[in-house]
């Protein structure tokens, strides 16, 4: 059985080097080549990103919109997309190599579930970056352990079905943070798990 085809949509904004980066990991993800396609959604930089060669075959797209906020960039990328599978991360991100077919992986006996996993910090050294992990952390634990129906997972670790997205509404734009937590809410509501 084929692969499904992902998309994965990254957006951006001012950070070039950490866009670089992610683009390299997302360049080494362990997924069939033809199956995959990245979308950098450039959220208005003062310098606007480049597109940079594909890398290792792997098809690389990028979209500019004025500086509208990540859930605004989101859904732009997804709205280009070709997958069936939507995969979002963020810009200062590095996926490990098996990250996306994990993913998908459990979309084969879930295809309805919003699909999302742990991050880890790999900024130790800066207490932005650790204070926003602990709190991420704790709260996944939490609500987790209650079962609770405020549940959610981060847009930097989380994957859907294109057209349950689309369904959905996409994320709300008026949200500049936390729209991961908005989209799931409504996710739950609607009746559909989380994998």
């Amino acid at each position: 059985m084929k692969p499904s085809y992902c998309s994965v949509i990254v957006p951006t904004f001012d950070r070039p080097e950490a866009v670089e980066a992610c683009v390299q990991a997302l360049s080494h993800l362990d997924y069939p080549q033809d199956r995959l396609e990245i979308i950098l959604v450039d959220d208005g930089s003062r310098v606007p990103v480049r597109a940079p060669l594909d890398r290792e075959g792997v098809k690389i797209k990028v979209l500019r919109q004025h500086n509208a906020g990540p859930a605004a960039a989101r859904n732009f990328g997804a709205q280009c997309a070709r997958g069936e599978i939507l995969a979002f991360t963020d810009d200062d991100c590095a996926p490990k190599p098996q990250w996306l077919k994990e993913l998908a992986r459990v979309f084969r006996d879930h295809p309805i579930a919003l699909v999302g996993g742990r991050t880890i910090n790999g900024l130790a050294d800066n207490p932005y970056s650790t204070a926003s992990q602990i709190i991420v952390d704790e709260a996944y634990r939490y609500f987790f352990e209650k079962n609770s129906n405020l549940r959610f997972f981060a847009t930097n670790n989380m994957a859907v079905s294109a057209e349950l997205f689309r369904e959905s509404g996409g994320f709300d734009p008026s949200f500049r943070t936390s729209e991961d937590r908005d989209f799931c809410d409504r996710w739950i509501r609607r009746g559909h798990p989380l994998g």
